[in-house]
């Protein structure tokens, strides 16, 4: 399964698909460091995580609730053929990226022709630094709808509000239908 910035990468490179309409004309798109090792040939643009952090959640909370944000830096390695070439694909990754990131993203950092000298032999490099904020939910259990309960205040001690609430007694004997699912 991928990852969410694996995920947020491919919908990226569709993005650019589906702008400039023919898949040929964007660079191929790959995740993870290995891939900064492999010196093929230039247009390619190459994800790859940093660590990251936690920090209390962003926004207002919502259902799931929100109990932390997660703050992932991403390197996001672009190698052209010529520094303009670079420039202009730096400058689409960030337009498709704010396009489809539905939570908060920005650039902190960008260095033209670092990490791979290699590369520049070839080319033009920039390294784009983007730091990317994931919500972490509450998990959601999952639950049974209740479709038949019998409210009898004798039995039960309860007020019949048509609610079934988690400190809820049921009292009967065996065979009583209190509770079934569909």
């Amino acid at each position: 399964m991928p990852s969410a910035i694996e995920t947020l990468m491919a919908s990226v490179e569709a993005q650019l698909v589906s702008i400039v309409g023919d898949a040929a004309l964007v660079a191929p798109h790959l995740y993870g460091e290995r891939y900064l090792f492999e010196h093929k040939a230039p247009p390619v643009v190459i994800w790859v995580p940093s660590p990251g952090s936690y920090r209390v959640p962003l926004g207002p909370n919502s259902n799931p609730i929100r109990i932390w944000t997660k703050v992932a830096p991403v390197d996001i390695h672009i190698w052209a053929r010529t520094p303009e070439e670079a420039e202009e694909l730096e400058e689409s990754e960030l337009s498709a990226l704010h396009d489809v990131a539905n939570g908060y993203h920005a650039p902190t950092r960008h260095a033209p022709n670092a990490f791979n000298k290699t590369w520049l032999t070839l080319g033009a490099v920039q390294v784009l630094t983007v730091e990317i904020q994931l919500a972490v939910q509450r998990k959601i259990l999952p639950t049974a709808p209740v479709v038949h309960y019998p409210f009898n205040d004798s039995t039960l001690g309860l007020a019949p509000d048509g609610w079934l609430d988690s400190n809820d007694a049921v009292l009967g004997g065996a065979g009583d239908d209190y509770m079934s699912s569909p």
